[in-house]
């Protein structure tokens, strides 16, 4: 195989807590959000964010609404056009007991 057709099954998974934000704050800069809608568009779309807190925690502080997995990959947003999806059934402990 080729270089080029091993490159094209790659993608960035970029940690956002501790990495380009500080733990639990949404601030960010123009700059990063520029970065990461960058890398979006010049990986066609392999890029995505890994997190553990929450969607709209995520979205606040990148807009651009970009490929997801959040709440300790509870859910995950497979492309900007979506919206987050459950990764497992939520279970309640008589859920968690019958499993």
């Amino acid at each position: 195989m080729s270089s080029k057709g091993l490159l094209d099954n790659l993608a960035i998974l970029t940690d956002v807590d501790m990495t380009l934000l500080p733990s639990m704050s949404t601030d960010t800069t123009d700059e990063k959000k520029i970065i990461v809608s960058t890398l979006h568009q010049r990986l066609s779309g392999a890029f995505a964010f890994v997190t553990g807190r929450p969607a709209h925690s995520l979205d606040t502080s990148f807009p651009a609404k970009l490929p997801a997995s959040v709440e300790h990959h509870a859910a995950w947003r497979p492309s900007s056009n979506d919206g987050f999806k459950p990764l497992a059934p939520i279970l309640d402990s008589d859920g968690i007991a019958a499993f």
